[in-house]
């Protein structure tokens, strides 16, 4: 009896499981009918781009029909980005495999660096020939991304390009404007994109190498991306006049930041030269057999006027040379180590490294008759004309609380350092004041006593007792504390403030300063009804943002 209850009981559960599979695999089966039948995504690869020809798209088979295919769906998939299109239909050519699908699309990221908005997270290709494409912002705000991004580009091509220029001269001008206006950081935003590099002035080696490629295509200089995991790192190859070279610019950016200096340890290498202290996995790289510039590797602070350069020798205990730019002439003209600064007025500024004095050395002669200073300052900057802060550059120039730099501009839309932005302030209020202040990350840096003013005068603090971080950007916000500290004019009822739409990006610790800025008039908000508190305050908004202030 015992044994026919427990044979009933086991029968009872077996119907139950039976029930329970027949209701599992109905809802599958409702699923099936309602979804394409799979799904592929991929994860984003930050440092791991294709090496292959950047102009030109070459579909890996050897059918011409498929290699027409591939071209296609290359240019489909370009378009729909550039336009913001929320998915492309692809069913038409197969529908292709999704290898080939995420290949082609990587190809098209890899060879156009400006679609800098696109994310792979949530980015899918069904198996019906459906490629979805999703974004990092609202399209109204990529719009506006990509809008500033392409007019900041094209500024730096109208003031830093010429056509005079030969094609190393292009490369070395791109080059060279990276290195002073880029400052390594790895936890700025965009970080990883030309946008964060070319618009914010901040970023890491993915964010120097595609800012290189993107301003390279601008001046029709093939380049492609050249990455190495072991060292999670990522540089480019450029092709000048039909050779190939290696160049890392993240690498040639002093770490830490050195202003106004430039250096060319990486820049137009061979292979083995590269291969000193980097390794890279990828044996289909175009090689890079040439040592044309091999002479550009002993150089360091380099000056560039003219038609020479003007460095420290690292081959010649930091002696100061000069070479013409073609690679001749090639002269020892300091008989001691020596870092050249800049060049005024027919002379070379240069530090003396025995004893840390500016000296300077004739290397020109002096033009007859005197130019007043303020009506050359007007003159040498070639990307002030026209520019809304033209007046107020002028006028700071002249009073010579900020200057412009050595290959005669202002950079008025770039960003201004923190270090950069007090030296400002001390000069335009008069302080002098020191107590001896030293922070961290001061105690061996430029702007040590500037930083130390600033501070004993009470315009500002470190970002920690420890840390002042006189390289990083400074914001519209710490500006705005910096200048209602030292006024004394902080105001907590925030009635000028809560007018703009993003009011809540506000830091709490920057309100009240923020508010007495507007208060005071000696900073307004954009025409989109924004502040923009976390955004880095520009060169021309400083100076125009000082001069208000009495």
């Amino acid at each position: 009896m015992w044994y026919s209850s427990k044979k009933l009981r086991m029968g009872e559960e077996m119907e139950k499981k039976k029930i329970v599979k027949n209701i599992l695999l109905m809802i599958v089966m409702i699923v099936c009918i309602g979804f394409p039948k799979s799904i592929f995504a991929d994860t984003r690869c930050i440092i791991d781009p294709y090496i292959k020809e950047s102009k030109k798209y070459s579909y890996n088979y050897e059918d011409p029909a498929e290699i027409n295919k591939g071209q296609e769906i290359y240019n489909v998939i370009y378009k729909a980005l550039v336009n913001l299109d929320d998915s492309v239909d692809l069913s038409k050519y197969g529908p292709p495999k999704t290898s080939d699908v995420f290949d082609i699309r990587k190809k098209v990221l890899d060879d156009h660096p400006e679609i800098f908005y696109f994310t792979h997270q949530d980015s899918v290709y069904w198996t019906n020939g459906k490629l979805d494409f999703k974004y990092i912002a609202s399209k109204d705000v990529v719009k506006n991304m990509k809008n500033e991004l392409d007019n900041k580009a094209n500024n730096i091509i109208k003031t830093q390009i010429s056509n005079s220029m030969n094609n190393m001269d292009k490369v070395i001008a791109i080059h060279d404007y990276l290195v002073l206006n880029t400052t390594y950081d790895l936890n700025a935003e965009y970080a990883f994109d030309p946008y964060g590099v070319i618009v914010k002035g901040s970023g890491v080696c993915q964010g120097y190498t595609t800012s290189m490629k993107l301003l390279l295509n601008k001046v029709g200089i093939d380049s492609v991306y050249l990455s190495s995991q072991a060292m999670n790192h990522i540089w480019n190859i450029v092709n000048i006049d039909g050779e190939n070279y290696q160049m890392d610019s993240t690498w040639d950016d002093p770490v830490p930041n050195r202003e106004g200096v430039v250096r060319y340890k990486y820049l137009a290498l061979s292979d083995d030269e590269m291969r000193k202290d980097h390794n890279w996995e990828d044996k289909t790289a175009p090689k890079c057999t040439s040592t044309k510039y091999h002479y550009m590797r002993e150089m360091d602070y380099v000056v560039n006027y003219k038609d020479y350069r003007y460095y420290t020798n690292v081959s010649d205990g930091d002696r100061v040379y000069k070479i013409k730019k073609d690679g001749s002439d090639k002269q020892k003209i300091v008989n001691s180590p020596g870092t050249p600064l800049y060049v005024k007025d027919g002379y070379l500024y240069y530090k003396d490294l025995r004893n840390g004095d500016i000296k300077k050395l004739q290397i020109e002669e002096q033009s007859k008759g005197e130019v007043n200073k303020g009506e050359q300052n007007k003159k040498i900057f070639n990307d002030v004309k026209g520019h809304w802060a033209a007046d107020k550059i002028d006028l700071f120039t002249q009073k010579g609380y900020i200057n412009g730099y050595e290959d005669n501009s202002f950079r008025p839309d770039n960003s201004i350092t923190r270090a950069e932005f007090v030296k400002i302030v001390n000069k335009y209020f008069g302080l002098t004041k020191k107590s001896g202040k030293v922070f961290n990350d001061t105690a061996y840096h430029w702007a040590k006593d500037e930083i130390d003013i600033a501070v004993t005068n009470g315009v500002c603090k470190g970002m920690s007792n420890e840390e002042f971080s006189p390289d990083k950007p400074i914001t519209r916000e710490q500006a705005s504390l910096m200048i209602s500290n030292y006024k004394k004019i902080a105001d907590n009822n925030y009635n000028k403030i809560n007018r703009f739409t993003d009011k809540l990006e506000v830091s709490d610790w920057a309100k009240s300063g923020v508010e007495g800025i507007l208060k005071n008039g000696y900073m307004n908000g954009y025409p989109d009804n924004t502040f923009k508190p976390q955004s880095n305050i520009t060169r021309a908004e400083a100076v125009v943002t000082l001069s208000r202030v009495k």
